[in-house]
């Protein structure tokens, strides 16, 4: 059971992480048996201290923050909000936090904040240092400063970051404050005013959200020169915080990039990617796949409508707050995995460049989203009675699905053999044994043409294995043997399989593994290494299966 009173002081503690020693796999893993527990729907309040416990975790790993903290500047904070009251607030000194120092000091600064606010915020603009406390304090006392500046709230938290540059009191209040008091018409005057205050790569991490949902309201083009020239103002010291601030951007700015630059921006975060930890790798594979997926199709031109629900589904995943974006997609694949024959008309097993994206980026959407949706596994159900019918209902028509790879071996290696090596020594005998027996019209000319012939065979056999199969007949043997094999599976198994695939909750590899284990427990080893290896060259029942161990 996850204690809610530990948020936000202590987020480590309620995901039951031990500080320093954990990845983003262990913290979304645990983050999603807690939005099990606090659901959005029943406890909205909770949901979003949980969230943004685990946006601040999440985005000091991605880009390497410096977690370590004293037990001093833990449980000084341990009282602040989360998240910071708007500039704009009309009664800020009702919110403001009890602050509880043991100095003298800190004790008469927060008297005096309440008693004269613009006293305390001069005293505190003259003090030569400032803690992270103070600076926020003179943040919430902005109010009462009468300034001109636009967002004075948000410039004194970044005048904080400039001195205190890994707390994280200050810099969850920071991006809280940039991701809720943000308007869209400030977007691009908040972006100026954080690269002009901090040029450093943390200037990654506070602009991430607003470069986010600019690319949405903006044409590309303006936006890849706004960022362009947002980038070349910063003082560039970290090559991987600069690789995942283009992986989150690349999340939004793919589905209206032109190819090149998606090609080039991919290329530029290769080039880095020894530096990312393996969830970014695992990022930047899933966005590989995207690219390779809408270099044939998009959202908006794509026919086929479950192709089409599923290009919905990959960019409404891109799009959400990683936090949220499990409520948006799960309801789509619901409606997606109700009719089994739409995926088998959408996915046919024939050639298509874009099957391989296709696969790659659903997998990995399902390895995202699994942590927040799939039940323990003594809680799945195991039942190993459809596979033990099913493969004793394969088990006569092996034959048959398989008679492709003799058809093929035969048009494409025998025959050609056969016909290659008869006609080549046939041609080649005409022409050099009525010399021979010029020469020898006995019983040495007898033997001398036996050899000859003897010899334009093995010749011929010899230029079919090495030169005639490789260089012309090898792979279109190969291809046709693939697209036969498919055609008899498609015949006979593929159907069947599908049903299989309704009556299970289990990822693909599980019940991939479950077929071998139950295939050499029954004695049909043949018959399971079969269906193992169609399963697996099936993008359509790849993708139905994966999506539907999410519900």
């Amino acid at each position: 059971m996850y204690k809610i009173d530990l948020l936000p002081s202590d987020p480590e503690q309620f995901f039951a992480l031990q500080t320093g020693n954990y990845d983003r796999r262990e913290l979304k893993r645990s983050y999603g048996k807690a939005i099990r527990q606090f659901k959005p729907d029943e406890h909205p309040a909770e949901f979003q201290l949980i969230r943004q416990a685990y946006e601040r975790l999440e985005r000091a790993l991605r880009y390497q923050a410096d977690n370590d903290r004293s037990e001093q500047a833990n449980s000084a904070w341990q009282r602040l909000p989360t998240i910071p009251p708007s500039a704009n607030s009309a009664e800020p000194a009702s919110t403001f936090p009890n602050l509880k120092h043991d100095s003298y000091e800190s004790q008469s600064i927060e008297q005096l904040a309440i008693a004269n606010p613009n006293e305390a915020f001069a005293q505190l603009r003259r003090q030569p240092s400032r803690t992270p406390q103070e600076y926020y304090l003179t943040a919430v006392l902005t109010d009462f400063s009468h300034s001109d500046q636009r967002h004075p709230f948000l410039m004194e938290l970044l005048d904080g970051l400039a001195i205190h540059s890994n707390d994280p009191g200050l810099m969850s209040l920071t991006l809280e404050y940039v991701r809720n008091e943000i308007s869209d018409d400030e977007l691009i005057d908040a972006i100026c005013l954080i690269a002009e205050r901090n040029r450093t790569p943390l200037c990654y991490a506070l602009t991430e959200t607003l470069w986010t949902r600019l690319v949405r309201q903006r044409p590309f083009e303006s936006w890849s020169k706004e960022l362009d020239s947002f980038e070349s103002k910063l003082r560039q010291t970290s090559p991987r915080t600069r690789a995942c601030f283009s992986i989150r951007l690349l999340h939004s700015a793919i589905w209206n990039a032109p190819r090149q630059w998606t090609h080039d921006r991919l290329t530029q975060i290769e080039s880095n990617s020894a530096h990312l930890d393996e969830a970014s790798q695992y990022e930047l594979e899933f966005l590989e796949a995207i690219g390779q997926i809408l270099e044939h199709t998009s959202p908006e031109t794509e026919s086929n409508a479950v192709r089409r629900h599923l290009l919905t589904l990959i960019k409404s995943h891109c799009e959400a707050n990683e936090g949220e974006a499990i409520g948006v997609v799960v309801p789509i694949i619901a409606e997606l995995v109700r009719d089994p024959t739409t995926f088998r008309d959408a996915f046919p097993m024939n050639h298509d460049p874009s099957i391989e994206g296709w696969v790659t980026a659903v997998q990995i959407l399902v390895n995202e989203l699994s942590p927040y949706t799939i039940q323990d596994e003594h809680e799945q159900r195991n039942d190993n009675q459809p596979i033990i019918r099913l493969l004793k209902e394969l088990e006569p028509t092996v034959v048959q699905v398989l008679n492709g790879q003799e058809r093929a071996r035969s048009k494409y290696y025998i025959h050609p053999m056969i016909a290659w090596s008869l006609i080549g020594t046939l041609v080649g005998s005409l022409f050099t044994i009525p010399i021979a027996l010029m020469f020898n019209t006995g019983d040495l000319g007898v033997v001398l043409c036996a050899a000859l012939i003897v010899m334009w065979l093995v010749a011929m056999l010899l230029s079919y294995y090495r030169w005639l199969y490789p260089k012309y007949l090898k792979a279109r043997h190969e291809r046709m043997t693939l697209q036969w094999l498919l055609e008899g599976y498609s015949q006979f198994w593929r159907q069947r399989l599908f049903r299989l695939a309704q009556t299970t909750d289990q990822p693909i590899g599980h019940l991939l593994n479950q077929i071998n284990h139950l295939s050499k427990a029954t004695m049909n080893t043949n018959t399971g290494n079969t269906v193992h290896y169609f399963a697996t060259q099936d993008a359509g029942l790849i993708i139905f299966v994966s999506l539907r161990s999410l519900l």
